[in-house]
């Protein structure tokens, strides 16, 4: 599938996976944000949808990644600079991390404490907790991780949507249009 510009396009799977996780990831910075500083049913209330939709994202991060391992995503246009293609193969990489260590960093977080049930998923199901425990210092190490992982995700994308406006605008090039839905 091509762009109107000839440009090759990124599969559907891929754009719904790109999008559904990049909505679901705004939602729970947004979440975990406005949960700051809050204490107990004013927390929880925001804690629980953003603990299910971590989970949520994880899942659909592993989906992403088996999806470009098993399928070519399209070529870098040829108009890209060496530097933007060696940019944006590394903030790619990037990404992939944090799309699994944050969830991954939250579910551990959850899973540290002392009698924990585990994530509650909508209220659908439990998502059981991993097998671990941690000290308070320990439990303190793991929220400063799944915090900075979230820090550099903010920033992270920040950068993805300056490269796209850049090649939007600047560049007067249709890149944005190979990963928007149509």
């Amino acid at each position: 599938m091509r762009t109107k510009a000839g440009l090759e396009r990124f599969s559907t799977v891929a754009i719904v996976l790109h999008w559904g996780i990049a909505l679901l990831v705004i939602a729970n910075l947004v979440l975990a944000e406005n949960a700051e500083g809050l204490r107990g049913p004013a927390r929880g209330a925001l804690m629980g949808p953003h603990t299910a939709i971590g989970i949520t994202v994880l899942l659909l991060s592993v989906l992403l990644i088996a999806w470009r391992i098993t399928h070519r995503r399209p070529a870098y246009p040829q108009e890209m600079r060496r530097w933007e293609r060696s940019l944006s193969n590394a903030l790619r990489v990037v990404f992939y991390i944090l799309i699994i260590a944050i969830p991954l960093t939250g579910w551990l977080l959850v899973s540290a404490h002392q009698g924990a049930e585990g994530i509650d998923w909508f209220g659908l199901f439990t998502v059981p907790p991993l097998p671990v425990t941690a000290d308070k210092s320990g439990h303190e190490l793991i929220e400063a991780v799944h915090k900075n992982f979230g820090g550099a995700m903010i920033y992270l994308i920040g950068l993805h949507v300056l490269g796209a406006l850049k090649h939007m605008f600047i560049d007067k090039m249709p890149y944005f249009h190979r990963m928007w839905p149509s």
